[in-house]
């Protein structure tokens, strides 16, 4: 496995949601990575470097993997049903 990228050991977060919210820290979504891919496809055609182009795309490509991931995850999860005591309370 790659050092680098969407391994979250190399990241230095917790390994688990409780830890994470006791330290602040949030959860990664799918949205997040997008973006991040794109930030990284940014910097990949601004930089010069080509080898360093590469591993920018490299980590696009696998943050968008990750995101992926996660989106499947989230669809083997339906929504709540909503309850109609929620409703009436915004009124």
């Amino acid at each position: 496995m790659s050092s680098f990228g969407t391994n979250p050991e190399t990241w230095g977060y917790p390994h688990n949601e409780k830890s994470a919210r006791k330290r602040g820290l949030g959860i990664v979504t799918a949205t997040y990575l997008r973006r991040q891919a794109d930030v990284l496809l940014g910097l990949s055609r601004a930089t010069i470097d080509l080898g360093i182009a590469a591993r920018l795309r490299t980590l696009a490509a696998e943050f968008q993997s990750k995101a992926d991931e996660i989106e499947e995850e989230e669809q083997d999860f339906p929504s709540p049903p909503r309850q109609p005591w929620a409703l009436s309370a915004r009124k």
